[in-house]
């Protein structure tokens, strides 16, 4: 079976991020936690082929120390992977045309047409439509799964309109809040990946309380079933 495994929004070199050589406690937290679930995937992913998505803004700010931070986190699983494949995230934070995105996936192994702003991929004959500004959500729970149905849908009926077939999955990352559930629409699935970022100064300002997703998505591609990796967010990790 093909496994997919999407990670994103890392935004190494912030303060409150993922990092190679963590310093303060949520750095630490978020490594520990990080740790535990590459240990846990490269488990589940033996007699799988696993394929390695880079869902963009690996880094916070441009730069060769974090670039180099990045791949040293990421490397383990793509060791482990068949083929890379990445999509570039956000200008401010990782410069014109995704530019330090595009090194880090060249660094790990996606070369060529496998890193682009946008994909549009087939495993095994299920569509995946792929990009890191792909979903926006409603900000309230509530509202959340709303943004997730009218893209599945959106898609699908996009698909259908160019006589192609409809993406089995469509996933985004960006919002740094991935649904502990996704949407479909007629088989078409719409899922957001979560970040390895802990709420920053703007984001409080926005949103005080809303928390970020901790963690990445698993796609098993042959049973067309999405599964989230994720870590609440203890009380204590919750404002720098």
């Amino acid at each position: 079976m093909s496994l997919c495994v999407f990670v994103g929004d890392v935004h190494v070199g912030h303060p409150g991020a993922l990092s190679a050589n963590p310093r303060g406690p949520q750095q630490h937290w978020l490594r520990e936690k990080w740790d535990q679930t590459v240990k846990q995937v490269l488990k589940r992913a033996k007699g799988h082929e696993l394929f390695l998505m880079l869902g963009g803004d690996l880094v916070d700010q441009p730069g060769k120390e974090n670039g180099n931070s990045a791949v040293a986190l990421l490397q383990p699983l793509a060791n482990a992977a068949k083929a890379v494949y990445a999509v570039t995230g956000t200008d401010y934070h990782v410069g014109e045309d995704g530019m330090d995105d595009r090194w880090i996936a060249s660094e790990l192994g996606a070369t060529g047409d496998r890193q682009k702003r946008t994909h549009y991929l087939d495993f095994g004959g299920r569509p995946l439509w792929w990009a890191h500004h792909a979903i926006s959500v409603g900000s309230l729970p509530w509202t959340a799964d709303d943004g997730l149905y009218r893209k599945a849908k959106e898609c699908h009926w996009l698909a259908a309109q160019h006589g192609q077939t409809p993406p089995a999955l469509v996933v985004g990352h960006h919002v740094h809040v991935g649904p502990e559930y996704v949407s479909q629409y007629r088989g078409t699935v719409a899922a957001i990946c979560g970040c390895w970022q802990l709420q920053p100064a703007y984001g409080a300002k926005r949103s005080s309380f809303k928390l970020p997703t901790i963690g990445l998505l698993l796609w098993w591609v042959e049973d067309n079933r999405v599964e989230m990796l994720t870590h609440p967010v203890p009380p204590e990790m919750r404002s720098a």
